[in-house]
């Protein structure tokens, strides 16, 4: 993402600083609020822990021009890029439901972050609508870290119950609960399948290479880049939504049943 936030501020003939929201809101706040002392141009924020509202307040606080990835705006819609999770999660439930797999179990993203529940409710919903009970066994809690799908899987098998496939809310937590899998000797994807989202690039390496969702982090970037390219001129940013979809990547670490 830095590398492609730099390529295209290269491009509009602009220089990239970077500063770091770390681990909290408060650390997100501070790090725009370092930007602004700066008085950068234009400002991207790709939050992970401040919410919508306070992000909202933020672009209405301050005259310069701050777009949002990854985060719908409900009142400044269009200072917000963003992909339509719920969609994409939609999208790989339903073709993970096409494979035959009824059993389905789900780790979830960090708690209280907008696109691990957009996720979960895509997955939640579509489970519902093919007239599925998902089994709250089945329900695994995650952090998106490797470490935590590693040790959402152990507490998975060590469950006990009937289960064919994984799908984590990320790729890196697919990988750390493939390891636990293959440790115990099952095999991906004979014995248990495997997706995840985000399209990193350890899913292409990995084998068999992982099934996922592929999120245009470049597009988005481009569009919140040239968004804040029309405010710096003096024009308004543009008033429709930007908003993306994801697109599924169908690899090797899902099996039909």
């Amino acid at each position: 993402m830095t590398y492609q936030a730099a390529s295209c501020s290269e491009k509009h003939q602009r220089q990239l600083i970077l500063a770091d929201g770390k681990n909290s809101a408060q650390d997100e706040r501070n790090a725009i609020g370092m930007l602004l002392v700066l008085r950068c141009e234009a400002i991207i924020v790709y939050p992970k822990f401040l919410s919508a509202e306070a992000l909202e307040t933020l672009i209405e606080q301050h005259e310069t021009p701050i777009i949002v990835i990854n985060r719908k705006l409900p009142h400044h819609q269009n200072h917000a890029v963003y992909i339509e999770h719920y969609h994409s999660s939609q999208l790989m439930t339903q073709y993970l439901l096409d494979q035959g797999h009824t059993r389905i179990a789900f780790i979830a993203g960090l708690p209280g972050s907008p696109s691990g529940e957009q996720r979960l409710a895509g997955f939640l919903d579509t489970l519902k609508a093919a007239g599925i009970a998902h089994d709250e066994a089945l329900r695994l809690e995650g952090d998106w870290m490797p470490e935590s799908g590693y040790r959402a899987a152990q507490t998975l098998l060590g469950r006990n119950v009937d289960v064919t496939c994984v799908l984590a809310a990320n790729d890196d937590m697919a990988i750390g609960a493939a390891k636990v899998f293959l440790d115990a000797g099952k095999r991906v994807p004979q014995d248990i399948s495997l997706a995840g989202f985000d399209y990193m690039l350890i899913g292409c390496y990995f084998s068999p290479a992982l099934t996922t969702v592929h999120v245009p982090i470049a597009a988005m970037i481009q569009d919140a880049i040239g968004r804040l390219g029309a405010a710096s001129q003096g024009d308004a940013i543009p008033t429709p939504p930007c908003h993306h979809q994801g697109r599924l990547v169908i690899r090797e670490s899902v099996a039909r049943r």
